[in-house]
């Protein structure tokens, strides 16, 4: 039950040998399991009997064999396109996503599902870009709309120095959203500069210690960049929030 590459090309998931403490686990929760020798195999086989039933114990196994590599391929796409996301929730989602998924198909085979975990880290972080980009304040009239701007927020990881650029009167997850919108209306140069706070990963491999002038005044740049787009992002969400009638209809997140 080997896992092969994709049709498009793109490295296989689960190419990892399964560890020595994950064979204890599959054992122990799992005894009668033929897990094969990488990840891959045993997380088709438990996706095989998940279809059929629903056991808390065999989704758990799923997530914990697979959560490290669905975060890493996050991390990188996070990495490569200079993105505000918070790894951890969009890792849950993209698993719930393939578990969703081996759940409802018909025709589709469960390890054709189980390849299509790197494409779907790629669509969700589109759409959660997206969402942040499609964001428009509301008044509160409503409990629902509140916890959907809670939820995009917790998805999303700026830096405090970005952040206190945008505190005012309208709720903090609302500011947040407002604060990621904002930095992804500016070059990837710019956002990677922004991103370094909370991403030391991003720093110029050139003596990180001490950056060079020329990365200090564009990392400057890019700070007084952001600061005017962010004046004009939160004046926008504050007259949203005292003319609700010019939003009337809009989509939130």
């Amino acid at each position: 039950m080997a896992a092969h590459r994709t049709d498009q090309g793109q490295a296989a998931c689960g190419l990892r040998p399964i560890s020595t403490d994950e064979q204890a686990l599959l054992a122990r929760s799992c005894p009668d399991l033929d897990s094969g020798q990488t990840v891959g195999d045993a997380s088709i086989a438990l996706l095989e009997r998940l279809r059929v039933r629903d056991d808390p114990d065999l989704l758990l196994l799923f997530c914990q064999l697979n959560r490290r590599e669905v975060a890493d391929e996050l991390r990188r796409i996070a990495d490569e396109q200079a993105l505000p996301a918070s790894i951890e929730p969009l890792t849950a989602e993209v698993l719930a996503e393939t578990l969703d998924a081996v759940r409802s198909i018909a025709s589709r085979s469960i390890e054709r599902e189980y390849q299509s975990i790197h494409r779907r880290c790629r669509r969700v972080m589109i759409a959660f870009t997206d969402e942040c980009r499609g964001f428009v304040p509301i008044l509160n009239e409503h409990e629902a709309p509140e916890l959907l701007v809670e939820a995009l927020a917790e998805r999303i990881e700026l830096p405090e120095s970005l952040l206190a650029f945008a505190r005012s009167d309208i709720s903090a997850a609302a500011a947040r959203v407002v604060a990621a919108q904002t930095l992804l209306q500016l070059s990837r140069h710019d956002r990677s500069m922004l991103l370094e706070d909370c991403a030391p990963h991003h720093a110029p491999e050139t003596s990180p210690q001490s950056p060079s002038v020329a990365h200090l005044l564009s990392h400057a740049s890019a700070v007084e960049r952001y600061r005017l787009e962010i004046d004009h992002s939160m004046a926008w969400a504050q007259a949203c929030l005292r003319r609700p009638a010019l939003t009337h209809g809009r989509s939130q997140p």
